[in-house]
């Protein structure tokens, strides 16, 4: 019976002890749950806060103060402080409630770590997935260097090509340019010689001609002469003859 009393006690007391903090802390964590010595509840203290809960339910929600908490269950509260410092089991109470108290601590800063834990684990794993694409970044970006320089290397291959190409077409050109000039220039100079060696036999064949035509003309100039002294060699002896015969004709 001291033990059920004790318990009672205990409960209340952390009902009134929660009820500063929880006006407070209104709508912003969930209300103390105090559960002194489960194995040990009495019908009557298990039908206590069923009462409690059907009295809060019933109670409308306009009719609550805006503090977050209920007058009576304060009012409650301190009647349980006062017959807990009244009882002779006030010192047992306190450390059920000290121990209490302590074992919620802990368990929030268990919470609290473990929250923690997943937090950093959170942020290791930010911190991860930041690392991996600035990784991907740098190697885009090192990816992206590399097309364009590999570009810009096959931009200038094909300048070189092409410059090579068109140096290449200029050569030939000045090539075909130079034998077609060489061309021309044999076939000219074989023109010239031709027409060189078509004058020269024309001024032969004249010379020909005209050596030919002064052998006639001087065949034919002393074929003249030859008759022309002829015929004054005929001349003289006819009139040597006429002569001679007239003077045969005096002397007779």
């Amino acid at each position: 019976m001291a033990a059920s009393r004790l318990s009672s006690l205990a409960a209340a007391a952390a009902v009134a002890a929660s009820l500063p903090a929880l006006s407070n802390r209104a709508y912003a964590d969930p209300p103390f749950r105090f559960n002194p010595f489960s194995s040990s509840h009495s019908p009557s203290q298990a039908a206590e806060p069923d009462s409690t809960k059907s009295d809060t339910k019933s109670s409308p929600a306009s009719d609550e103060p805006r503090g977050g908490f209920d007058p009576e269950s304060l009012e409650r509260g301190a009647k349980a402080l006062r017959e807990i410092n009244s009882s002779p089991h006030a010192k047992q109470v306190f450390e059920v409630m000290r121990k209490q108290e302590q074992s919620r601590l802990a368990e929030l800063a268990a919470e609290k770590a473990h929250q923690e834990a997943i937090q950093a684990q959170l942020d290791i794993e930010k911190q991860r997935k930041m690392a991996e694409e600035q990784r991907n970044l740098i190697q885009q970006q090192a990816q992206a260097k590399a097309q364009i320089l590999r570009y810009e290397d096959e931009l200038a291959r094909k300048r070189m090509q092409t410059d090579h190409e068109s140096q290449r077409r200029h050569n030939a050109e000045l090539v075909r340019m130079q034998e077609e000039s060489s061309v021309r220039k044999e076939q000219a100079r074989r023109a010239t010689e031709e027409q060189i060696q078509a004058q020269q036999r024309q001024t032969e064949k004249e010379r020909a001609e005209i050596e030919r035509e002064t052998i006639r003309v001087k065949a034919m100039a002393e074929a003249e002469g030859r008759a022309h002294e002829a015929k004054l060699t005929e001349d003289h002896n006819r009139r040597m003859l006429v002569e001679r015969m007239n003077g045969e004709k005096k002397s007779g």
